[in-house]
C-alpha cells in the first residue's frame, strides 16, 4: 500500500488510514481454525474437484472457500449439504485457505 504525504492528511484521514492498515494486518494474522475435509458424494466429471482439505473458522466458511476454487462443478456445489459432506479433522492455527484439493483433469 502506497502511503500519501502524512503532513497533508487531516486527523480523520489519518484515523481511516490507520484502520485500513490494522484491517490488512489482521487479515494476515493466524487465526484459531479447524481443518475440514470436504468430499463430493455426487457423480464427479472431468475438470471437477472431488474433495478438498480446507482450513477455516467454520464449516460454512470452509464451504465458501472451496466454492471459490471450484472447477466445472461450480461454486454452489460446495454449499450443498446433499452433494458435499464436511468432516472436521482437527483444530489448528493459521490463515483460512484451501490447503489441498483433488481435481479430476479431463
Amino acid at each position: 500500500m502506497a502511503l500519501p504525504d502524512l503532513a497533508l492528511l487531516s486527523t480523520a484521514d489519518l484515523l481511516n488510514l490507520r484502520s485500513a492498515i490494522d484491517a490488512e494486518e489482521q487479515a494476515r494474522r493466524p487465526q484459531d481454525c479447524s481443518l475440514f475435509l470436504l468430499k463430493r458424494c455426487d457423480p464427479v466429471g472431468n475438470d471437477e474437484n472431488d474433495g478438498m482439505v480446507v482450513r477455516a473458522c467454520t464449516e460454512t466458511h470452509a464451504r465458501q472457500l472451496a466454492g471459490a476454487r471450484a472447477g466445472d462443478e461450480g461454486s454452489k456445489c460446495w454449499l450443498d449439504d446433499a452433494r458435499v459432506t464436511a468432516e472436521r479433522l482437527a483444530e489448528c492455527v493459521g490463515r483460512p485457505m484451501v490447503v489441498l484439493s483433488s481435481f479430476n483433469a479431463g
